[in-house]
């Protein structure tokens, strides 16, 4: 049996898609504004697969979530808490959407409609780590369609992801786009690695995942690092990668014809293999990931092999006319961490919110475990 406290949990957010230069589509101004009306009436595919990525925040479920980790502190009170947000932090990537993003998850934004309150998971948590996602390589002030990516990125987008220019790769200086932070609690180590999934990308690449080579040989010494640390202290190493594009969606046959939605929610192959063997090699139990707004929770009789993903739907996105972004809804996922004698238990719940309800479990609740020795 687990103790009763959990030791981490992780918070997992994603595709929270903060603020937009573009919705509502009948309110915005200009010739940009009139091209995008036009496609908006368009319709169709179009419509679902385009645009619905741009749908901005919705502050009642902002407002929700609060509520709803408070609700998991209060009940399960882990001894760690950390928020991990697995990209598109921002709708369309501007200086004002990377504000808001900032103010809700690192700190408190103040509810007029309630003086004296406010919503923020700042507060909430002790530590945090963000990826990037494609909406985040955009920059709004260059929107023209389908031609977001590259070098078009936001000036805040370098400060907000903290990239280092000055890590030693080969020898010299090389920027990279990975992190590694390690926590140690209740002598189990957490290794929270994380990666920008489009840090190869080209203005061609629409929103297709392409890792950069530097950043899994940045994350092979930092694990290495890592370990040793474990080994001198004897602690259990759990090793996590938040990255933004899903794992299982990218897995198709390179030669075969692709639709567009995996053209642009997919892993290029090359990048994608390079990423599997570095999973395998560094011993990764678990990738959090986003991106195509549909939860992933691996469940079967038997306890599956890591590294195993774990997706998120999109958490804060609303859509027009009251409709709910996806299916599924918004989606928060739980990650608990527990001491196990010897190793440790992961335990995922899902915590779903539709329409104007709250965030809850389904009901009875089925929680992913996995036992790790």
């Amino acid at each position: 049996m687990p103790p009763l406290r959990p030791t981490f949990v992780l918070y997992h957010v994603s595709d929270v898609h903060f603020g937009s230069a573009f919705y509502p589509p009948t309110t915005s101004v200009g010739p940009l504004a009139r091209q995008h009306r036009r496609l908006w009436r368009a319709g169709g595919t179009l419509q679902r697969h385009v645009h619905q990525g741009f749908y901005p925040h919705s502050v009642d479920s902002c407002e929700k979530l609060d509520e709803a980790i408070k609700d998991i502190n209060r009940t399960f009170r882990p001894r760690r808490r950390i928020l991990v947000a697995s990209g598109d932090l921002t709708a369309t990537g501007s200086d004002s959407e990377f504000v808001n993003a900032l103010s809700y998850l690192h700190g408190r934004i103040v509810r007029f409609r309630d003086p004296g309150g406010s919503i923020g998971l700042g507060y909430q948590v002790d530590n945090r780590l963000e990826v990037p996602g494609n909406h985040d390589h955009w920059n709004a002030t260059r929107w023209s369609f389908l031609k977001h990516i590259g070098s078009a990125a936001s000036p805040l987008y370098g400060t907000y992801f903290r990239v280092d220019k000055a890590i030693q790769v080969h020898g010299g200086p090389t920027p990279v786009s990975a992190w590694l932070e390690d926590f140690a609690q209740d002598g189990v180590q957490l290794q929270l690695m994380g990666l920008d999934s489009l840090a190869g990308s080209t203005k061609r690449s629409v929103a297709r995942g392409y890792i950069h080579n530097d950043d899994l040989e940045y994350l092979k010494k930092r694990v290495a690092a890592a370990d040793a640390d474990a080994v001198a202290q004897q602690l259990f190493p759990v090793r996590v990668l938040v990255v933004h594009h899903s794992l299982k969606f990218s897995k198709h046959p390179a030669s075969s014809p692709v639709p567009f939605s995996k053209i642009t929610h997919a892993i290029d192959p090359q990048s994608l293999s390079a990423l599997i063997d570095f999973l395998h090699d560094a011993g990764t139990h678990f990738v959090l990931t986003g991106h195509v707004h549909t939860p992933l929770i691996s469940q079967g009789p038997k306890s599956p092999q890591p590294p195993v993903e774990l997706r998120c739907g999109t958490t804060l996105q609303g859509a027009p006319r009251g409709r709910m972004p996806s299916p599924y809804g918004n989606v928060l996922l739980a990650h608990f961490i527990w001491k196990g004698n010897p190793g440790a238990q992961w335990e995922t719940r899902m915590y779903q919110r539709k329409g104007t309800g709250k965030f809850s479990e389904p009901d009875p609740p089925s929680p992913f475990i996995h036992h790790l020795t």
